[in-house]
Order: structure tokens, then C-alpha cells, then sequence
């Protein structure tokens, strides 16, 4: 549906790496897609948990909607299973089921969100 790109976000002297979440440039004339994309970007504000990255801005600029999120330096979960592959090794068990537990706490901290509004 979109991409993910690194960027340094800059205001004078202050600079930080971020994330920026963008739509598809071919989705863009879809307004049903444009709006889930905006209330995704408006519910992963509302998130604050740990295992959820946190969405430092929301809008729009000249190539459409974007979130720009924080920037989680780190290898993924992807690497992790892929070197384990092609190494004829095995992710441990205490480790799967770690990752497994912190995904669910992340995703409960996403489906029991409670709004500014109290909804």
C-alpha cells in the first residue's frame, strides 16, 4: 500500500532521524484508501506503548499523505529468521515466544485505545 523511507527531520540546530509513511503514488486518487490512511495516522497518534512506534507528525505535502514516526535503529524481525536459515540455525523457543509476547502487548495497547474523546 506504501513505503517507508528514512529522513532527518531539521529545525535549526535540532535534527532527528524519522520515518516517513507514505501511500502509494498510484493509490493516491483513491480517496477511500487516502482516508484510512488518515485515520490510521490519526488512531497510531493516539498510541503511546512501547512495543508501537510512536507517530511524531501527520499531514500533507506536495506527494500526498504521510505519517512521519519515530526512527527504530535495530535489526529486524526478518533478519533475525533469515540468518537464522541460512546458518542451519534455530531461533530459540524462549525467544519466539518473547517476540510473540511483546507483539500481543503492543496490539492489545492498539485495540483497547481509548480516544481523547473517551471512545
Amino acid at each position: 500500500m506504501g513505503r517507508v523511507e528514512l529522513a532527518l527531520r531539521q529545525e535549526g540546530t535540532f535534527q532527528r532521524l524519522c520515518a516517513i509513511k507514505r501511500m502509494h503514488p498510484a493509490l493516491l486518487t483513491d480517496s477511500s484508501l487516502c482516508a484510512m490512511f488518515v485515520e490510521e495516522a490519526r488512531v497510531a497518534g493516539l498510541i503511546r506503548h512501547p512495543n508501537v512506534v510512536g507517530v511524531v507528525d501527520v499531514g500533507t505535502d506536495i506527494d500526498g499523505p504521510f505519517l512521519a514516526m519515530d526512527f527504530v535503529d535495530g535489526i529486524s524481525l526478518r533478519d533475525v529468521i533469515r540468518h537464522a536459515e541460512t546458518s542451519g540455525l534455530v531461533v530459540p523457543v524462549q525467544v519466539c515466544c518473547r517476540i510473540a509476547a511483546e507483539v500481543a502487548r503492543g496490539l492489545d495497547a492498539a485495540h483497547t485505545l481509548v480516544g481523547l474523546d473517551g471512545t
